[in-house]
């Protein structure tokens, strides 16, 4: 029985093998999350929101409505990133043109 031995001796270091790599693809994983739902839509430039503030305000006689429905079709596909970009793209328009 040497392969019996063999795994009873580096049983330790299979383990940690085993679980160490699917622990690492999680932390990769949760990684991803963070970064494309909650960091990555904060980096989009203030004039590239501005920019579509003011495109909103000029084209809709309700802005403050037609981002509520933007930001509810965000919410309905689940997507977080561009539900925090409405929500910065509301922020400027409810402070009003510059």
């Amino acid at each position: 029985m040497p392969v019996l031995e063999w795994v009873v001796e580096h049983g330790f270091w299979l383990l940690m093998v085993l679980f160490g790599s699917q622990a690492l693809i999680f932390v990769v994983v949760v990684g991803m999350m963070i970064w494309h739902d909650a960091v990555r839509p904060w980096l989009i430039p203030a004039a590239e929101i501005r920019r579509a503030a003011d495109e909103i305000m000029a084209h809709f006689p309700d802005p403050d409505a037609e981002i509520g429905l933007r930001l509810q079709k965000a919410w309905t596909r689940g997507s977080s990133a561009e539900q925090v970009y409405w929500r910065r793209v509301r922020k400027v328009i409810r402070q009003g043109p510059l």
